[in-house]
């Protein structure tokens, strides 16, 4: 951020960056594990810019936050992962489809200057749906590994993955479509197909991760998630 504002010409302050935990982020004194880093970046991204009076209430200079907010994120994390949680902590509640990764390869200076392929539109889940977040304590994953053995897999399987990832696609957009028309109207039927295509999508991410050997989704988290469908919730899924 101190580059891109250097860049500008903009003379910079010193800056001391303190972070803090908030309690509604944890459950049970542990954290819940959404999307924690890209709140974080994206939150020290536009302090610092707002200390240099960059005005993040015009949505130029928030496109800019968000491109750095990514471009940080995704080299801190090695250049993987699709940056949605990055896009959910600039814009809010999001339909986003992820960028080229070439935009993370590409100096600095470049990523910043160039016109990034995202897409970003505003959607809301429906007033009357209520979201619960549940921890389950001392469990975590390393996002670099598994995404290395997706990887691995897609090079070794192109044809299974592309078409796995095609239907996985299909259903999102198919989940979305639904909510778009419940904000308009609450209607069962699409109530009911919101459902069903929200639930095929995550059965195929777990059908993904058997195929690579590893537990996107293990069977213990589909018996909890089982159970909490049991006992009343609509859908459930496990965030990341």
């Amino acid at each position: 951020t101190l580059n891109y504002l250097e860049q500008r010409g903009i003379e910079l302050h010193g800056v001391k960056v303190e972070t803090k935990s908030d309690a509604a982020f944890k459950v049970n004194e542990a954290k819940s594990g959404l999307g924690s880093s890209a709140a974080v970046t994206v939150a020290t991204v536009g302090a610092v810019l707002s200390l240099h009076e960059i005005d993040l209430t015009d949505k130029k200079e928030i496109e800019v936050l968000h491109k750095i907010a990514q471009y940080s994120h995704c080299t801190s994390q090695g250049k993987i992962g699709s940056g949605f949680d990055v896009a959910a902590s600039t814009y809010g509640s999001i339909r986003y489809s992820r960028y080229s990764p070439e935009f993370a390869k590409i100096n600095f200076s470049q990523a910043i200057a160039s016109t990034w392929d995202y897409s970003i539109t505003q959607i809301s889940l429906p007033s009357f749906f209520y979201a619960i977040v549940a921890n389950i304590p001392n469990k975590s994953t390393s996002t670099t590994q598994m995404v290395a053995k997706v990887k691995d897999f897609k090079e070794k399987n192109k044809v299974e993955y592309s078409k796995l990832i095609a239907e996985l696609n299909q259903d999102n957009q198919k989940a979305i479509k639904c909510l778009e028309s419940l904000q308009v109207k609450r209607s069962e039927e699409k109530l009911m197909e919101f459902q069903r295509w929200f639930d095929s999508s995550r059965t195929m991410l777990k059908t993904l991760g058997e195929k690579c050997g590893i537990e996107i989704e293990s069977n213990q988290m589909t018996q909890i998630i089982s159970e909490s469908k049991k006992h009343g919730a609509f859908v459930a899924s496990l965030p990341g």
